[in-house]
């Protein structure tokens, strides 16, 4: 397995989340310890667990060799503020006392370490010349491509390694320690026979198992905290007392005792600790590993965050009731200790079919930077960020606060950069589909851009915006072709021309295109959180991509009169986005930003917050319309084409000009050090950091007195989107170059490589990275057509090879280039393929000692028959 080496002060800022999709997690830190509990709907960043980490001990003939905490040393300010401590709960814990005992800073450990990640897996190896052996950690959860239920368990993996590097007999003892922060907390051992687990159950009485009553309904929730190893002794309690008593007991307990003695308490009492201990005997230089599991079960969540409004006389409990829903994982476990006994009984299948994925992925040859991006990236899906629905569907966040989710609803115009789940857990996709189409579609096809929980409520304040309502047509056109269900097409078809036919609507009140000039525009909310007034080479190219998205979906559909009628319209479209908004260099607005009549249909408008239209948009005192692109150069200029490209819609800009504005942001939106620029909005890249500014004004373009905002930031996902566009076009160095920007700001040191931040930490635009993967294969599908081709950069090659990951329909493989052949490897799940495309070498080619025919361009290898592609059957073909 290939890791990526977080050494020193390069581990200060990792937290690496342990957790399944939509579980919530837990947070493993640079230097090992536990912190970052986020297990019950809200995100809990750079908090601590208490007292819970794990700890080893050797032993020789029933003596004391050495006693260690597994972690290194504390990466908290040694003033007084660990940042990973509460203070106002802490007891004697905050600035000016030193960090808090539960860092473990105080109890002997580890010097040091490297964070060595693997996505999903964490490894750090421990060892220190007073300690008789050696000790390696891996910690992860599933994930497994397809397989929602085994990559969604409320559950952290661990496993250690433990070497015996003496010549002598040494008796190891490795501790779990976790403390219960459940409230009335009751603290019991158990074990299951079929798993040979043996754990401590944390519970909170004060919730009772039937469902009427209010406790049973919101705040069931117990933790579990097991082992399989055979030989283990257990406290259910650590000692309870004042001042710093528990830990002082507990180390004694340790240090002096071969074995554990239990501890028993009638009485329950919050954040209680317990523990269990596994006990080896390992001979010289001997290796045994003991596994741990720690898992959680939070029966409801609840809508915290905008909950459906509290009635005259209405009590508490129905307040709640009518705001929370089940917890989905609740269809497959039964609490923390069903849960964990499932983990132990499946943990080698489970780590083995997350152990191919991560190896396939890792086995491509393309530039550091990319899988870099691509895999640390994938660490979102595992965050606080996202939440479920009790039928499964993701109802999330955009990011994650530090207590608090970060803009909710699953932001139509935020998830359109996120293509990750797309290829790798489709059915999720498809359900953020049918959620926006179903839930948060009013009668007239507005769909709102935040749905709405619990699911089924209905769209309230928010309106529509035109970047998240034209990704929703061609994100399902994406979907189709991930598939080619036609089923579900169909199903879906008459919810997708709603959608589109809003934008001609005469009732629109956002005026889109009521006179289907092929023209967007009217009040154009957006992503920047504002509206644009005039046409724009942004919003125009994506009114482009979801009309031909639409008219290959009516097609399909045989609605031939709605087919004809987006493709006509695509025409004057595109025409207008490549005639009128470029400006001999690159895309730009084409608005006179003086002219307030252009608020004037609106005026009766209000924005969100209740101001006016002319209050929020018109300043007087420059006497121009604010929130503008104008003649800047925008990121996402022509953000349309990177996801026509992504999806096979065809050409939108027009390819000189498309080079000429990419070249633009590169020189003119790129900054190569951030030093002597000025930004008055977020800071997410500072000093002689490198970056992507969202919009630049270049010399001699008029830049508004207030432009959007965000204009100066360097925002990640977009980032990702402008450096994918151009590998796609051919710009690969350039393209290259800016994906290293990015992750050298998360390089663990000042930031968490692991949680990328815009609106919040673990953002999921940045899941934009995931794209580059296709670009830099060349990657196109069509399921319904049994398509699949590559177009790679063969320059990324190594030691003679190109290799490169892929992932559609429910199958992953690879793709390989050698020299005189192509191998088409399927590692998981199965590709009917009819058509076989690879543009990198002479048409000339036999598959099976058989000469294969290749259409008329001469770009796809044509089977006379389907041919299914497996684990057990590939497709090579040997060029002449």
């Amino acid at each position: 397995m290939k890791y990526i080496t977080y050494s020193g002060a390069k581990t200060h800022e990792i937290s690496f989340p342990l957790g399944g999709i939509g579980t919530g997690c837990i947070g493993l830190l640079g230097n090992g310890r536990l912190a970052d509990f986020e297990l019950f709907g809200t995100p809990n960043k750079k908090s601590s667990a208490g007292f819970t980490f794990f700890a080893i001990k050797a032993e020789k003939n029933g003596k004391l060799v050495d006693a260690r905490v597994l972690n290194t040393d504390s990466q908290g300010t040694r003033s007084g503020f660990d940042y990973y401590t509460d203070e106002n709960t802490s007891f004697h814990c905050g600035y000016g006392y030193g960090p808090g005992s539960d860092t473990m800073a105080g109890v002997p450990h580890f010097p040091t370490s490297d964070f060595c990640a693997s996505f999903p897996f964490a490894k750090m190896d421990f060892s220190y010349e007073k300690f008789p052996g050696k000790v390696s950690m891996t910690a992860f959860n599933p994930f497994i491509p397809f397989n929602v239920p085994d990559s969604s368990i409320p559950a952290a993996f661990f496993e250690f390694e433990i070497e015996n590097t003496t010549e002598e007999n040494i008796d190891y003892t490795l501790c779990g320690v976790l403390e219960n922060m459940l409230s009335g907390a009751k603290n019991t051992f158990d074990g299951d026979m079929k798993s040979n687990m043996k754990c401590i159950k944390f519970e909170s009485v004060e919730c009772k198992d039937d469902d009427g009553a209010l406790d049973s309904t919101i705040n069931v929730h117990n933790l579990c905290l097991g082992t399989d190893c055979e030989d283990v002794s257990y406290q259910e309690y650590w000692y309870r007392g004042t001042w710093y008593d528990s830990l002082q007991v507990f180390w004694d307990d340790f240090c002096k005792s071969t074995v554990f003695k239990n501890r028993h308490y009638d009485t329950p009492q919050a954040k209680s600790t317990g523990l269990i201990a596994s006990h080896v005997t390992l001979k010289p230089h001997e290796k045994k590993t003991v596994r741990f599991v720690i898992s959680w079960y939070v029966r409801f969540l609840m809508n915290y965050w905008k909950p459906i409004p509290k009635n005259e006389g209405e009590s508490d409990e129905d307040f709640r009731l009518k705001n929370s829903w089940k917890n989905y994982y609740c269809r497959y476990f039964s609490g923390s200790f069903d849960c964990a006994a499932y983990c132990f009984n499946h943990w080698d299948r489970l780590k083995e079919e997350t152990a191919l994925f991560n190896e396939t992925l890792f086995s491509s040859t393309l530039p550091h930077e990319v899988m870099d991006a691509v895999i640390a990236n994938l660490a979102i899906l595992k965050s606080s960020t996202i939440l479920r629905h009790s039928d499964g569907n993701i109802i999330a966040f955009e990011g994650s606060q530090r207590r608090h989710g970060s803009c909710e609803g699953n932001c139509t115009h935020v998830y359109n950069y996120a293509y990750a789940l797309a290829h790798l857990f489709p059915d999720l996709e498809r359900g953020l589909r049918e959620t926006e189409f179903r839930y948060s579609m009013d009668d007239k096809g507005a769909v709102n851009f935040r749905a709405q929980s619990p699911l089924g409520r209905r769209p309230n304040e928010y309106f529509p915006c035109v970047d998240g309502q034209m990704g929703g047509i061609f994100k399902s056109y994406r979907e189709f072709k991930m598939t080619g269900d036609v089923e579900w097409l169909c199903r879906m078809w008459p919810y997708i021309k709603k959608s589109l036919d809003f934008t001609f609507d005469p009732e629109n009140d956002f005026k889109w295109d009521v006179d289907r000039t092929g023209v967007m525009n009217g009040r154009q909310h957006n992503t920047l959180d504002t509206e644009l007034y005039s046409p724009n080479s942004w919003l125009q190219g994506l009114y482009c991509a979801a009309l031909v998205a639409a008219a290959e979906m009516a097609d399909i559909v045989k609605d031939k009169k709605s087919a004809a009628e987006y493709r006509e319209l695509f025409e004057k479209a595109k025409k207008y986005l490549n005639d009128e908004l470029y400006n001999g260099k690159y895309f730009y607005q084409k608005i006179d930003l003086s002219d307030r009549s252009l608020l004037e249909p609106f005026k009766s408008k209000n924005y969100f917050d209740g101001t006016s239209i002319y209050d929020y948009y018109w300043s007087d005192e420059h006497s121009e319309i604010k929130y503008q692109v104008g003649e800047g150069s925008s990121v996402d200029q022509m953000l349309g084409q990177w996801h026509a490209n992504n999806i096979g819609l065809g050409e939108i800009f027009d390819r000189d000009k498309l080079m000429s504005a990419l070249d633009t942001l590169y020189n003119v939106n790129f900054k190569k050090s951030m030093r002597d620029s000025f930004n008055p909005c977020r800071n997410f890249c500072i000093n002689d950091e490198s970056g992507v500014t969202i919009c630049t004004y270049p010399e001699g373009a008029q830049k508004p007195k207030i432009p959007i905002p965000y204009a100066e930031e360097c925002m990640n996902g977009f980032e990702y989107q402008a450096a994918s566009l151009m590998i796609q076009s051919g710009m690969v160095k350039e393209g290259l170059e800016i994906v290293a920007a990015i992750r050298k700001r998360y390089d663990g040191e000042y930031r968490n490589p692991f949680a990328e931040m815009e609106c919040g930490s673990s953002y999921v635009r940045s899941l934009a990275s995931y794209t580059l993967l296709a670009s830099m294969s060349g990657f196109e599908y069509d399921m319904h057509e049994g398509l699949i081709s590559f177009n790679p950069y063969l320059e990324y090659s190594k030691d003679g090879y190109y290799k490169c990951f892929f992932a559609v329909g429910e199958a992953y493989g690879t793709v390989e280039v050698g020299p005189k052949y192509v191998e088409l490897q399927v590692l998981k799940g199965e590709l009917k393929i009819h058509k076989f495309g690879i543009f990198a070498e002479p048409k000339v080619a036999y598959c099976g000692g058989k000469k294969v025919d290749f259409d008329a361009e001469g770009n796809y290898a044509v089977f006379g028959a389907t041919v299914q592609c497996n684990k057990e059957k590939n497709i090579t073909l040997i060029f002449d």
